[in-house]
């Protein structure tokens, strides 16, 4: 996963993970092919 300015660490990836999912379920197939 390149560095992004959106996310700019695993912690703040999952936590954004985290709450796309609570509230757009669809978010996680986008984050997993970004990353």
């Amino acid at each position: 996963m390149t560095p992004d300015p959106a996310m700019p660490d695993r912690l703040t990836v999952s936590l954004g993970y985290y709450e796309g999912l609570q509230k757009n379920p669809q978010h996680r197939e986008v984050t997993d092919v970004e990353e």
